[in-house]
């Protein structure tokens, strides 16, 4: 009897058990849309910020031995510095309130607030969300964006955010915001490095500053540039030479 049972247990679970997975369905590669209308997005207006302490180029540059290198060969003017009332955040406040104010804006009428920078003040909370303090007295809270972390292409990054959102699809209507802002602290072998100032630009269509509909992407992974965790001071590790030969790899 044992053995009689033994091929009615085997079915039992081979019904029971689920069948196999089918494979999985390779997608079609995308392909561009044939005839697309630009919104021609870019940018109508933009406010720089820089701090009010700043140094001759041409002083420093005679102080630290080497004439020239900053004014002509950087095309430098000045070096600006915070004072200890103001950070990224300050800036980035004051540039956006001075945008706004200027082209005779409401808050309302922004949907997208993109920040590029690469000196938070906090791991988790972002610089965007503490641009919206402008928003909130206005009773504004559906602003698109966030933060681009990412040494110098962080500004670019939330540039071409805020203009694929006026091209796209979902586009409410209203303006983009990019802001730019940031604090650089500069190892001892670049001192040229350091620096402060923020700019918002204003993003919408039909810009007397288009952007050009053609552009490429080339990152990779590389260790000429980076701020490690627990590092004693702001300042990166840079490999200056190194940084130079991943630039014209990426051009090759």
């Amino acid at each position: 009897q044992g053995e009689r049972l033994l091929p009615a247990a085997a079915a039992r679970r081979e019904l029971s058990s689920p069948p196999p997975a089918p494979a999985p369905a390779l997608l079609p590669s995308p392909h561009p849309p044939s005839e697309t209308t630009s919104r021609h997005a870019g940018l109508h207006a933009l406010e720089v910020y820089v701090p009010r302490h700043a140094v001759s180029a041409a002083e420093l540059e005679a102080a630290h031995g080497v004439p020239g290198k900053y004014t002509v060969g950087l095309r430098m003017a000045e070096w600006a510095a915070c004072d200890e009332d103001e950070d990224v955040v300050s800036m980035a406040l004051t540039a956006v309130r001075r945008l706004v104010e200027a082209q005779g804006l409401r808050y309302e009428d922004v949907g997208m607030l993109q920040v590029g920078t690469e000196s938070l003040l906090d791991r988790s909370k972002s610089v965007k969300s503490h641009l919206m303090a402008l928003f909130a007295p206005h009773g504004c809270a559906n602003v698109e964006g966030i933060d681009c972390y990412h040494a110098c292409y962080g500004g670019t990054a939330a540039l071409l955010a805020c203009a694929n959102w006026v091209e796209s699809s979902a586009w409410d209507g209203r303006w983009a915001i990019a802001v730019c802002t940031d604090v650089s602290d500069a190892p001892k072998q670049y001192p040229f490095m350091n620096g402060a100032a923020c700019v918002a630009m204003l993003v919408g269509p039909d810009a007397p500053l288009a952007l050009e509909a053609g552009r490429v992407s080339h990152i990779v992974h590389e260790w000429d540039f980076y701020k490690p965790v627990g590092w004693p001071t702001m300042g990166p590790i840079v490999d200056g030479p190194g940084s130079m030969e991943g630039y014209f790899s990426c051009l090759a």
